[in-house]
């Protein structure tokens, strides 16, 4: 199994998207993470099983939770491009991309 790098844009997708949950219910945002590192799991073992969105960048959904992880299945690790909620707007998701 590769590394997996989480980008920086990344870590903060994650984190507005944690406060969020965690404002609609204590707790919530501990689950959405679960789900979110399941996903990443899938992708890094399983890269070529997700459909490319760009170039080298796939997506893996999340199960429980309307979000997309973007990320590239590089040779020495998986990289995290971004976390967004599907019905952010796809201009963002394809300069993350790129």
């Amino acid at each position: 199994m590769k590394p997996v790098i989480i980008e920086p844009e990344a870590e903060t997708d994650l984190a507005e998207a944690c406060d969020w949950y965690e404002k609609q219910r204590a707790g919530l945002s501990a689950d959405f993470l679960l789900c979110v590192e399941a996903a990443i799991d899938s992708a890094n073992h399983r890269p070529g099983t997700f459909p490319f969105i760009h170039s080298l960048t796939r997506r893996v959904l999340v199960r429980r939770f309307p979000y997309i992880v973007l990320f590239q299945d590089r040779p020495k690790a998986t990289v995290v491009l971004g976390v967004f909620h599907a019905r952010q707007d796809p201009k963002r998701k394809r300069r993350r991309s790129r």
